[in-house]
């Protein structure tokens, strides 16, 4: 079995959090870890390695099309 790819969600609203988690779990090919904010998510890529982010389209401080 191929290792899963390894995502990480950021969103200041836990719902769309545990929503998205539990589309991308159920694939199968994803491990998933969520994040409440645009600077700790920030702070942990520098840390560890993600396959792909995805990013709430208003967040605060920072929304998800500006680089």
């Amino acid at each position: 079995m191929a290792a899963a790819l390894r995502a990480l969600s950021i969103d200041d609203e836990q719902d769309p959090l545990d929503i998205g988690r539990l589309f991308l779990l159920q694939s199968g090919d994803f491990s998933v870890e969520t994040i409440d904010s645009a600077s700790k998510a920030l702070s942990l890529i520098q840390k560890e390695k993600f396959n792909a982010t995805i990013y709430d389209y208003q967040g605060p401080g920072k929304e998800g099309i500006t680089p």
